[in-house]
């Protein structure tokens, strides 16, 4: 099996020269609401190296949005991130584990799990 890393893509920016922080990696520095050093630079998506997936910056996207643009502090929520294995055969996930939900959840008192291989995910078309 072959995997990759992403790097935030910050050289030659200027960014340090305006006082936006950075890690050493090259990742901007920004508060829960994705707001960096420089209150007017706000930050999201891989440059941040929090979770560098899609579906993590679209999310961080539309919480700064809501922040910004309709007056409603929003913070990113990171507890169900949907990530891929890009393999033969195809490998995924989403939401919480059994253990997460049973932690989270203490008030639920049955918890039904259910488990599919993925001959059957393949055969369904999933």
């Amino acid at each position: 099996m072959f995997a990759t890393g992403r790097r935030p893509n910050t050289k030659n920016l200027g960014l340090e020269s305006v006082g936006v922080k950075m890690n050493k990696n090259g990742a901007i520095e920004a508060d829960e609401y994705s707001c960096t050093t420089v209150p007017s630079i706000w930050t999201v998506g891989d440059v941040t190296d929090r979770i560098n997936l899609t579906p993590v910056a679209l999310m961080e996207g539309g919480a700064l949005a809501k922040t910004l643009f309709q007056n409603e502090p929003t913070k990113p929520d990171y507890r169900a991130v949907p990530s891929a294995v890009f393999s033969q055969p195809p490998i995924g996930q989403v939401g919480l584990t059994e253990e997460q939900v049973r932690n989270c959840f203490t008030y639920l008192q049955q918890l039904k799990v259910g488990k599919m291989g993925h001959e059957a995910k393949a055969a369904a078309g999933v």
